[in-house]
């Protein structure tokens, strides 16, 4: 079984990849805009785009709410074993129990972390996309009245 170090590694690894690859295909979606004929591939890829990224958007979000709910429950765990046991057999106050058990979890927390992170990066990606769709818009209007 993979420890948290490993799964988180590869997590950051994957969400990397993952914003490179959505650059490059805005990219080449954004120079599409310049050139007429390329005006109705780049509208139906942008639509589809979008779609992608919608997707994408719901299952991080599902994801990042189960690993969520899994941290709250082992939390709770973990601040009843402190509370009966100690820490290596010190008795802790509160704020030194919820110390220890957020050092526990900093990367199950960072898992939480990138998942926001990429959600957020796919927001703006949108943002992007409607942008650009007003942008097609405007280029066969200029491109009509010309």
């Amino acid at each position: 079984m993979a420890t948290d170090k490993e799964i988180t590694e590869e997590l950051e690894k994957r969400l990397d990849d993952d914003r490179a690859e959505w650059m490059n295909k805005l990219k080449k979606l954004i120079e599409s805009c310049k050139f007429l004929d390329e005006i109705s591939t780049g509208q139906s890829l942008m639509l589809s785009y979008r779609m992608m990224i919608v997707d994408k958007i719901i299952k991080l979000t599902n994801l990042k709410s189960k690993k969520q709910c899994s941290i709250k429950g082992i939390k709770k765990e973990y601040y009843d074993k402190y509370k009966r046991e100690g820490y290596n057999g010190l008795k802790l106050g509160k704020d030194e129990m919820y110390d220890y058990i957020n050092a526990d979890f900093r990367l199950k927390l960072r898992q939480v972390e990138l998942f926001e992170a990429q959600i957020l990066f796919y927001n703006k990606c949108i943002e992007t996309l409607d942008k650009l769709g007003f942008a097609y818009k405007n280029k066969l209007s200029i491109d009509i009245f010309s």
